[in-house]
């Protein structure tokens, strides 16, 4: 009787070892998980925010040669 209730005992033991591990495993991953959602819209919202400031930043070049070529072109008369 003994060591049967030793061997019942034993075998919760490891299982709620294994379960440990398994529910530890789990947090680890859903922490990986957030973590790279986190870095995945960090580095999109950084892409954007470069792209907006190039592509806004060469317009606004754009129309400044556009106003100093129309100077230009008063000046001389031409």
């Amino acid at each position: 009787m003994i060591p049967l209730v030793i061997m019942v005992a034993n075998i919760l033991a490891q299982t709620s070892a294994q379960l440990v591990v398994v529910v530890i495993e789990v947090k680890v991953v859903a922490t990986v998980i957030v973590v790279v959602e986190v870095v995945v819209v960090v580095v999109v919202v950084v892409v954007v925010v470069v792209v907006v400031v190039v592509v806004g930043g060469g317009g606004g070049g754009g129309g400044g040669g556009e106003g100093g070529g129309q100077g230009g072109v008063e000046r001389t008369g031409a």
